[in-house]
Order: structure tokens, then sequence, then C-alpha cells
């Protein structure tokens, strides 16, 4: 979910989950490096967190998170445009996030041979987003 560049610990992470967005301080220093520095480097950036996880360990985690249960489920592809707006995206920001789902879902892609991998795991970044007050 994060990454490191240029030193520093990746310790917070902001975002909204309805619209899909978990930012974390490192990312967010990866992606304002480029306009403050020379051109030095450009490309694409795989960017994760210190481990891989499964859409049942995120639901599992959320859930110890929220303390309720939470559970995986498909939607067919009629209703994402519909569940994107019901979270609150704009008509044009729902066709794209669809769109986006439907070339993950569909097409094969590379993994990154050396993502640049963050600190923070999935669990504490959902305690700082989504606990009040969370450390």
């Amino acid at each position: 979910m994060a990454a490191e560049r240029g030193g520093g610990s990746d310790t917070e992470c902001a975002g909204h989950i309805s619209s899909g967005r978990l930012v974390s301080k490192s990312q967010t220093r990866l992606c304002a490096e480029p306009a403050s520095q020379p051109v030095s480097e450009v490309g694409v950036y795989a960017v994760e967190g210190p481990e891989q996880y499964s859409s049942e360990d995120v639901a599992e985690l959320l859930g110890e998170v929220l303390n309720q249960p939470v559970r995986v489920a498909s939607l067919p592809k009629a209703e994402w445009l519909a569940a994107y707006r019901r979270n609150g995206f704009s008509d044009s920001a729902a066709q794209s996030y669809a769109h986006m789902t439907e070339i993950f879902v569909t097409q094969a892609y590379d993994v990154p041979a050396s993502p640049l991998k963050g600190t923070t795991d999935l669990k504490t970044c959902f305690q700082q987003v989504l606990t009040p007050n969370a450390a």
C-alpha cells in the first residue's frame, strides 16, 4: 500500500475507503519528488505494501478494525458503474474506474520484478484511516 523513496519510514495512511483511495505519506513523497527535482528518472513505479494479500485477507483485516463482520462479494460487471456512483464517484470517475476494473480483470499483466515496498501493513493503514485517534 505504501512505498519509500529517499529514506524515511511510512507511518501514516490517509484517504477515503468509499472512494477507493488510500494514500500513505510515502506515496505522496513518491509522487511529489519528480515535480520538485530535476528530471533524472522517468517511468512507471510499482508501489505496494510490505506483503501481498487476497480479497479475503482484506475483508478479515477490515472486519477486525471495524469490529464487525466483512464479507467478500463479487459484483457483476453490469453493476460496477452504479456501485462506484453509490460510493461517491462522479459519473466520469465511475466510468474511468469501471474501465480500469475491466482491464484489470480481463487482461494479463507482468508482475513487477522490483516493486517499491513500503513498511506500513494493511491493518495498520486501516486503523489509521478508520479509527479516531489511532496511533
